[in-house]
């Protein structure tokens, strides 16, 4: 009976617990992703060899500021990309430098220090406040027909400070446009011009240090 109860109090399509989310940047959003992401980012699929060791979770998104056309001839396998790491630990957001698949796959050890693969010692503090929401329509076609037009009005509503931006599929497919939130609250997700003005508070000093 406890262990019926204890199951009814975990949200459905609640993903692992993890202390930090890897975000690669890529050049199209993701309505020209096909179903299977990873297929597309040789990077990502190293990255995510690693990251349950790690205890993060990873991705790939876009942080364009209009539609691309979805032209599969532009959808080169992502060998290398830009990167931006949320640390949960920290309250910190960290930019990485250029993170390349060679890179990675050079440790051939999937136990490798997270710090050391992702250069992190390199990192510098990103104080920008991060949103990003689902339009991975390929996966679901709730995320591609909702999310698109959620993030069209948040762009159009968004203060400078807080940066909109698409995420390829993250999970909870019981819920239409599946959105992941970093730095800031909003007080209605369906009315995108009411939002809270408290940020978490920036821990980090300049340059990601190893130390908590």
């Amino acid at each position: 009976m406890q262990a019926v109860a204890n199951s009814a109090k975990v949200l459905a399509g609640t993903v692992p617990l993890h202390k930090g989310y890897l975000l690669l940047h890529h050049h199209l959003p993701p309505s020209a992703y096909p179903s299977k992401h990873t297929t597309i980012s040789p990077l990502l699929s190293s990255v995510q060899l690693r990251s349950s060791t790690w205890g993060i979770q990873a991705n790939i998104a876009y942080f364009g500021s209009g539609d691309r056309a979805d032209s599969e001839s532009e959808l080169e396998p992502q060998r290398e990309a830009d990167a931006t790491f949320f640390d949960y630990e920290r309250r910190s957001t960290f930019r990485l430098p250029k993170l390349a698949s060679a890179h990675v796959d050079a440790f051939s050890d999937i136990q490798a220090p997270m710090h050391i693969v992702l250069q992190l010692e390199n990192a510098t503090t990103d104080a920008q406040n991060h949103l990003l929401v689902c339009t991975h329509g390929q996966r679901d076609c709730r995320c591609g027909d909702t999310g698109g037009a959620v993030v069209a009005a948040l762009r159009k509503a968004a203060p400078a400070s807080l940066n909109v931006g698409e995420i390829a599929h993250v999970g909870g497919h019981n819920y239409v446009c599946f959105s992941r939130l970093w730095g800031w609250c909003l007080s209605a997700l369906s009315d995108t011009r009411q939002t809270c003005s408290r940020s978490l508070p920036a821990t980090g000093s300049e340059r990601y240090s190893q130390s908590t």
